[in-house]
């Protein structure tokens, strides 16, 4: 209803939650806000009651809170440069920063904004910092002409924290009388502030820590300063000062005990606002010893007897906290308050390994060194002992570190013991890394846990090109205390520059003699004795043979190449290829294969079986020398269904040979052995199908013709173009005579024709097998042609020997010697 007057924009109606609170219960109360824009204070809304009934009803209407506007702009102002247009409704903290590194004497990055609303206030609130502007500077102001809205809007500028000029300069010190002459800069390290209080004869010796600036709220009135105070800081800051702590030790001459006087500070030469040096004591000095030889009379005078009260040393960790119980593992521990021994006193520091102590050596109050005594493998508790001639004096830290002693790791196989001197010209897709096999006992399951190589190279085109040091550290992934890997082996390319080992890739004579030496640890302190690998060059390969082979595998391959290695098969590792030469076959999880090593150029291989795929029958063929990288030469190999000879025609013919004899495949029978290997051949109808099925089962076959054609199984296809450029087709008779077959034109692609050899004369029966790789593998289906026994088809007369081309002339065959008839009519 509200909403359908003319003057108004929009309005939001609800029931009004204070009204109860207002004793307004019996009736109806609406809160209504008016959401639009005005630049007045909206009236009051009116009623008429005349259709009200009931008892005395009246409208009432109270305002709740009045009506506001805030539109238009305002121009932000700084050192007569001005920024305009910026809503106060709308404008983001970016925005704001962006307006501020607008003028020119703010350098850009260096302001920082934050934007709140003031409820108190009811208005938005920009904090701008500026972080890096040094003293004081102008406020912001603003221009507010383009502001629209309710009177008395206006944009205020407070500053919240004045600029300082930033510390610069020196100062010096001064104790007991004594002023030092070092000149310490405003950011002086502990290094240089305790040489300073040290080069005073009236100091012995200091401890100095800190030196780390405070934040701007820190320090008398947030002035810059240089003090002592009870703080660990760790850098100096220019603009707001350094803090340091002193501490007075009994350490050295004088022993400053007793009630020590502050250090003074000469500091004119410090600038900076209000720059100063603050001195304050954190804890006393103590103690001295007096004497007394009755018990009531305590010697007393101007000689000094300091004694010190020491805390009480704790041990809380042993870094490594393993090693090996021959002893001598170099160990660090750390903890608190581990008390210094001065080198001219006769005190000594020991490091106790259960109840066996060795030397220690200093290197703070949380930390000292010492190397572990010989001890039976077992876990004790690391403590330290201040040792002296007053036995009285000694005295056992706290602890709660331990330390194991174990049995030394020993290695005794690895493999690969061939690592090649890079791997940038190697197939990565099966093995990623060079992983080293690692076979003996001991072995921890530690964070520390690594494998550290070293190596050495002799040939001269390496002496220059060094990337870097000598050694090498690849983790290790443990899986039992005699088995562990190294997760990667370094090629050479790791320690030189590509230009250097470019030349060694693929020479032999380059690389010769470059080794690589490993060794294990368990805590980045004790090693294992070395082993050594060998470095060999890239090896390649160039071409196979036969270049085609069955997917049920068997065809004995040799590969041609450069740079095999003969393998070094490890007897003490059982059941792994690594340090074996191999073949890949494609990328199937049975596609890698021993080799039988012939020469440093060729190897013989066996395919393994292959798994039919659509795309996937013609693969390529790679070599490794160690188990790990393979070649990348991408030499192809196509696989292809097992050859199945159905039948030939004609099955006879005379022994003196030439009949050209046609041989067909029998596709049926090749689709089932290739689905067989496959699947592991497949249960149909209770009968396994195999070779040699009954005649009945060809209403068996049809089916899985069909789930062969949909599995994408490659058939042998003569007419098929990429098979054609593998293949290489042979006929054998007898298992003996082979022929030379080809495929006739315009076949069906499952037919080749051969000629017959000459037999012997007495005639006979004999096998026909079929090859479609050279000779590599034949068919083994013994086929079966007879020749007849002494033919002679030259002999052969006919009579007559011409007659009507109407046909129908009677002809008479004779001298038919060796036919089973003597004459054919």
């Amino acid at each position: 209803v509200i909403n359908s007057i003319s003057t108004i924009e929009g309005v939001t109606v609800q029931d009004d939650p204070d009204a109860l609170a207002m004793g307004l219960s019996n009736g109806y109360t609406y809160l209504v806000t008016f959401n639009f824009a005005q630049d007045t204070d909206m009236p009051d809304l009116g009623f008429s009651s005349d259709s009200l009934t009931g008892t005395s009803p009246t409208p009432y209407v109270f305002e709740t809170v009045k009506g506001s506007y805030l539109g238009g702009t305002f121009d932000l102002q700084f050192a007569g440069e001005t920024y305009p247009g910026i809503n106060p409704l709308t404008a983001t903290e970016a925005q704001m920063v962006t307006a501020v590194e607008s003028f020119s004497h703010i350098l850009p990055g260096t302001v920082d904004v934050s934007r709140s609303i003031d409820a108190t206030m009811n208005a938005f609130q920009w904090l701008v910092t500026f972080s890096a502007t040094d003293g004081g500077i102008n406020n912001l102001s603003s221009d507010v002409n383009n502001l629209l809205g309710n009177p008395g809007i206006v944009v205020q500028h407070t500053e919240m924290q004045g600029g300082r000029d930033i510390l610069q300069g020196t100062y010096t010190l001064s104790f007991n009388g004594e002023n030092s002459n070092t000149e310490l800069k405003f950011n002086a390290t502990t290094t240089e502030l305790k040489q300073a209080l040290e080069s005073l004869s009236t100091i012995g010796y200091v401890e100095v820590s800190g030196g780390v600036s405070l934040r701007p709220t820190v320090g008398p009135a947030g002035r810059n300063f240089v003090a002592g105070a009870n703080k660990t800081i760790t850098a100096p800051n220019s603009h707001f000062g350094s803090v340091y702590q002193v501490t007075f030790t009994t350490f050295g001459t004088p022993s400053n005990t007793g009630e020590i006087p502050l250090i003074g500070a000469a500091y004119s030469k410090l600038t900076g606002t209000d720059a100063q040096v603050v001195v304050t004591q954190l804890q006393p000095s103590c103690c001295d010893v007096s004497l007394s030889f009755n018990g009531q009379d305590f010697v007393s005078g101007a000689t000094r007897l300091p004694f010190t009260y020491d805390d009480a040393a704790m041990i809380t960790a042993v870094t490594p906290d393993h090693g090996m119980s021959t002893g001598d593992t170099l160990v660090t521990l750390t903890g608190s308050s581990i008390p210094s021994v001065a080198p001219s006193s006769d005190e000594t520091l020991l490091c106790v390994f259960g109840s066996v102590e060795t030397p220690a050596t200093w290197v703070s109050d949380s930390s000292i060194t010492c190397r572990t005594p010989s001890h039976p493998v077992a876990k004790v508790v690391v403590s330290v002992r201040q040792n002296s001639e007053n036995a009285t004096s000694s005295s056992v830290s706290g602890s709660t570190a331990t330390f194991d002693f174990v049995s030394r790791p020993t290695i005794s196989a690895f493999a690969p013991r061939y690592v090649h001197v890079t791997n940038k010209e190697f197939d990565q897709g099966l093995f990623a890394d060079t992983k080293v096999k690692v076979f003996g006992s001991n072995f921890l399951n530690t964070i520390d846990l690594k494998c550290v190589y070293d190596y050495s190279v002799v040939a001269t085109s390496a002496s220059s090109g060094r990337l870097h040091g000598s050694t090498f550290t690849s983790t290790a992934t443990y899986y039992n205390s005699s088995y562990i890997e190294c997760d990667d082996a370094p090629t050479l390319d790791a320690f030189f520059s590509v230009s250097a080992t470019s030349a060694w890739h693929f020479n032999p004579e380059t690389s010769k003699g470059a080794l690589l030496s490993l060794k294990i640890t368990t805590n980045a302190a004790d090693y294992t004795p070395t082993e050594e690998l060998t470095y060999v060059p890239v090896h390649t390969v160039s071409s196979v043979s036969p270049k085609m082979g069955s997917n049920a595998g068997g065809t004995v391959v040799t590969v041609t190449g450069t740079n095999f290695q003969e393998p070094l098969n490890d007897v003490a590792i059982f059941n792994t290829t690594s340090s074996t030469l191999l073949c890949k076959f494609g990328n199937q999880p049975t596609s890698v294969v021993t080799a039988t090593y012939i020469s440093s150029t060729t190897i013989v291989c066996t395919t393994p079986k292959h798994f039919s795929s659509p795309g996937g029958n013609e693969i390529d063929v790679e070599v490794s020398v160690n188990g790990h990288e393979f070649s990348d030469n991408a030499v192809k190999f196509l696989y292809v269904e097992e050859a199945v000879v159905e039948k030939i025609s004609p099955s006879f013919g005379p022994s003196s040979g030439g009949t050209v004899v046609t041989l067909k495949l029998d596709d049926n029978e090749m689709a089932l052995r290739s689905l067989a290997n496959n699947q592991n051949y497949h249960l149909v109808y209770g009968a396994w199908i195999t070779r040699g099925v009954p005649e009945a089962s060809d209403q068996v076959r049809e089916p899985y013709e069909s789930e062969l054609d949909a599995v994408g199984t490659v058939n042998l296809d003569f007419n098929d173009a990429t098979t054609a450029s593998y293949m290489e087709v042979l006929c054998k008779f007898n298992n003996s005579y082979v022929v030379v077959a080809s495929v006739p034109p315009g076949s069906d692609g499952k037919t080749v024709t051969c000629t017959a050899p000459a037999a012997s004369a007495t005639g006979g029966l004999v096998t026909v097998e079929l090859s479609v790789n050279g000779g590599s593998d034949w068919t083994s289906d013994e086929v079966i042609y007879s020749y007849s026994a002494g033919q002679n088809l030259e002999a052969v007369d006919i009579s007559p020997t011409h007659g009507p081309r109407t046909g129908g002339t009677l002809v008479n065959v004779s001298n038919l010697a060796g036919f089973a008839a003597p004459a054919i009519t």
